[in-house]
């Protein structure tokens, strides 16, 4: 049985929210806690978590749709499972799993020297929490995840 992904609610007065990227795409082997797709609201874009391991079976949503909370926006499954949309067709779904933000990511600058671009530095919150733990600057790390994001892997590997 595959489980729901949904917009999640990431403010009082949040009615909907813009799909900013998925970052992870249909077919994409997922891992529960890691990054699936960000959405921007009226106040921030925030990425938001996966509740659930499997495979990312469907997508119903592209982005820049605007999607009312607590719709469902995709499935996670088995690979090759079969899932069908009508949850998301007839309104407000009733999801088995809801999705939760991760918290914002800072904006660090890279250190001189560094060939990484300055700005902001794409990490998971699984990373950063362990980088932090095993007191590693994130900024000396090379992220080997979707888009050069530092994942927990890279943290190990570093240390």
């Amino acid at each position: 049985m595959a489980t729901e992904v949904i917009m999640p609610v990431l403010g009082l007065t949040m009615e909907s929210g813009k799909i900013v990227e998925w970052i992870k795409q249909e077919g994409d082997p997922v891992t529960e806690g890691e990054i699936l797709f960000t959405v921007e609201t009226d106040k921030s874009v925030m990425e938001v978590e996966a509740k659930a391991s499997g495979t990312l079976v469907k997508v119903l949503n592209s982005p820049g749709d605007e999607v009312p909370i607590q719709q469902v926006i995709g499935y996670i499954g088995e690979a090759g499972e079969a899932v069908t949309d009508t949850a998301a067709t007839s309104g407000k779904g009733t999801p088995a799993e809801a999705a939760v933000p991760s918290p914002p990511e800072s904006v660090t600058a890279a250190p001189a020297g560094s060939d990484r671009p300055t700005g902001r530095i794409k990490c998971s919150p699984a990373a950063r929490s362990y980088a932090k733990d095993l007191d590693i600057a994130i900024e000396e790390v090379t992220g080997t995840g979707p888009g050069g994001r530092i994942v927990k892997a890279d943290i190990k590997a570093f240390a």
